[in-house]
């Protein structure tokens, strides 16, 4: 196999090591490119050939073809698990992509460039991952993907972040994955929708459970899901993203709510942990199958004006049995987005009353 070494000029590799500190984890503010260069003010010489099946690199800073694929092995470095996050920098552009921490991993480049790549402890400390760079791979021509999509690693060693829950009232949910994707459920009460969305969930129609006018900006591959997505063809479909599965399940089962156009959703996200959110309902006939789940978290609604109240809220908990039960849309949005006292009549074991505004680390 042919391996090619591409020694890098002293500017390139300055502009490298000064971009890639610990202030510049997140994207750059400053909307000037800087101007990096190679010898003799041109541009950087591409590679020589795209079809060799892999090519090896033996400089701090690697020149990567768009669509061509990164290889990075991190199976020998001794401080993995001190590691929090990784940065693979552009230092022509000057944007930072941030990768999973697993051993092994695979990122689809966006755009042409030279390339920086580090990792920065829990401490904040600075780790050299170059010599961690093996090699990257050209794939065969596909107009299907999109250059950047492609981030593959082992699932077995990444090391997993636990979602983190904000109840933002009512039935207003925002998620944080352990891949850093944020997913809304219901938007519609409170605060919170500053960040970016990548997939939405709407359990019904209503007014108070849909209004994505609050969702202040969207990933450029943000999923929706509602109701009409999510029981297509009166089934219930189940939707297996990277980050999650959302499994859809009965709701409704009341005068206010057709069981044919209402949803609620199971979540089971990287770290395992499950999450059953009941959307607007009363006791429905598949609650007590979902016992066998072993769910480990699961919210009610319990507002007794437009659905079950928190008794029937209580009894229903107890057929589902996750570990820990949690009462929401605790009453009328017309009224308030969280009742304290409806919410203290909900009963059942591991229950937890959130209050709009707290977050919730779900873990196992």
């Amino acid at each position: 196999m042919k391996k090619l070494f591409r020694p890098i000029t002293a500017l390139i590799l300055a502009a490298c090591l000064s971009s890639c500190t610990p202030d510049a984890a997140a994207p750059s503010s400053d909307s000037n490119t800087p101007a990096v260069t190679g010898e003799n003010d041109t541009a950087p010489t591409p590679v020589d050939s795209l079809n060799e099946d892999l090519i090896y690199y033996g400089s701090t800073a690697e020149y990567f073809e768009k669509d061509s694929i990164i290889v990075l092995d991190l199976t020998s470095i001794a401080a993995y698990d001190d590691i929090g996050s990784i940065c693979l920098h552009n230092c022509m552009t000057d944007k930072d992509i941030k990768l999973p921490v697993s051993k092994n991993i695979k990122y689809r480049v966006e755009e042409t460039g030279y390339y920086y790549i580090n990792a920065f402890t829990v401490n904040g400390s600075l780790i050299d991952l170059s010599e961690m760079i093996i090699g990257h791979e050209y794939p065969a021509p596909d107009e299907n993907k999109n250059a950047g999509s492609d981030i593959s690693y082992d699932k077995e060693d990444k090391k997993m972040k636990d979602p983190i829950l904000l109840y933002q009232g009512h039935a207003s949910l925002r998620i944080l994955t352990g891949d850093d994707k944020v997913i809304y459920i219901d938007p519609f009460a409170g605060d919170g929708y500053d960040m970016p969305a990548d997939l939405i969930l709407q359990t019904h129609d209503h007014f108070d459970h849909k209004d994505m006018s609050k969702i202040e900006s969207r990933n450029d591959d943000c999923i929706i899901i509602t109701q009409a997505e999510a029981l297509k063809d009166k089934q219930y479909r189940s939707f297996d993203l990277p980050y999650v599965k959302v499994e859809t399940v009965e709701a409704g089962y009341n005068k206010n709510h057709d069981k044919n156009n209402c949803a609620g959703y199971i979540l089971t996200f990287e770290n395992d942990v499950s999450l059953y959110v009941s959307g607007d309902t009363s006791k429905t006939e598949q609650m007590a199958e979902l016992k066998s789940r072993n769910l480990d978290y699961a919210f009610f609604c319990c507002d007794g004006v437009f659905n079950m109240d928190a008794a029937e809220a209580s009894e229903c908990a107890e057929l589902v049995g996750a570990k820990v039960s949690i009462p929401y849309h605790t009453a009328s949005a017309a009224v308030t987005i969280f009742d304290e006292n409806n919410a203290a009549r909900f009963s059942a074991p591991g229950v937890k009353i959130l209050t709009p505004g707290e977050e919730l680390v779900l873990k196992k």
